[in-house]
């Protein structure tokens, strides 16, 4: 990560002041210079990254524009939701994050709650 900071500041607050970004408890500036700033990693082509969707979403191919037509003339089918209902207008819905390990994939559960208003 690329760090301009001094190395005994402990809360970061950086500013633009006159443009230039500043931090307000170390007083550091970065460098400008070109090669400080750190390259950006090349992207790999997406067919190569061996992605998958998870089980909960239904995926389809683009469909024609033929098909399109025909699917905007006919009305949707109501879907449900992976959100939980909410069962009054004073309720709000949680996500509840599980806990993991460096690099893995997020995993949550949804609850719903009442704000008592």
């Amino acid at each position: 990560m690329y760090r301009w900071h001094e190395s005994g500041c402990r809360r970061p607050d950086v500013s633009a002041a006159s443009g230039l970004p500043t931090c307000s408890y170390c007083f550091a500036i970065p460098s400008l210079a070109q090669d400080a700033l750190p390259r950006l990693p090349q992207l790999q082509d997406s067919s190569e990254m061996n992605l998958t969707w998870p089980p909960v979403v239904s995926y389809r191919h683009p469909k024609s524009e033929s098909e399109r037509q025909t699917q905007q003339d006919q009305p949707e089918p109501k879907t449900s939701s992976l959100l939980p209902e909410l069962p009054s207008e004073d309720s709000i819905r949680l996500v509840r994050l599980k806990p993991g390990t460096a690099g893995s994939p997020i995993h949550a559960d949804y609850e719903t709650a009442a704000t008592g208003t």
